[in-house]
């Protein structure tokens, strides 16, 4: 048809592997993967030896062990998946674990902080508080990942908080 008639066609299809859709990745002819979202950013105040993170997250169907929440440098971790029903804060030296149920596709606001002797992680329905170390390693921190390069959560995080007191970041 002309200009204002006839049949109209549009070649931009894309698969995706998540439940919800990205945007429009432009290609011409060859399928191209998503590079992954690097959310980062480094505090101004120190979060190393005192500190809180709380965030509501959306697991991904599928869950696996080492999926970064929150993640720091290569070796910290400050919130992440320990099994299919485990979260876990740590340290580099010693670890704290809560049982929340199944993790595969839940939403859940979770909630750690440091200081002094203890690090804590919870959510409204279990809490663990454990020995700390006294340094958290955290410089920069990671949002799903860690360093920005590994154990990707495939999730969705929202309402972030980062504080500087153990205390607060309260569920």
């Amino acid at each position: 048809g002309g200009a204002t008639s006839g049949a109209h066609v549009w070649g931009g299809a894309q698969f995706e592997i998540g439940l919800s859709a990205s945007s429009y990745i432009p290609t011409s002819g060859t399928p191209v993967t998503r590079a992954a979202d690097d959310v980062h950013f480094t505090p101004a105040q120190s979060i190393s030896t005192e500190g809180c993170v709380r965030a509501t997250v959306k697991f991904p169907p599928v869950v696996a062990a080492g999926m970064r929440v929150l993640g720091g440098a290569a070796s910290t971790a400050p919130i992440y998946v320990q099994s299919a029903t485990e979260l876990r804060i740590g340290d580099g030296t010693g670890t704290a674990t809560i049982d929340v149920g199944a993790l595969a596709g839940a939403t859940m606001t979770i909630r750690a902080g440091w200081s002094g002797a203890t690090m804590t992680i919870a959510t409204a329905t279990d809490t663990d508080t454990q020995s700390f170390d006294g340094d958290m390693g955290t410089g920069t921190l990671y949002l799903g990942s860690q360093a920005g390069s590994s154990n990707f959560l495939f999730g969705h995080i929202r309402d972030v908080r980062i504080g500087t007191s153990a205390t607060g970041c309260a569920l």
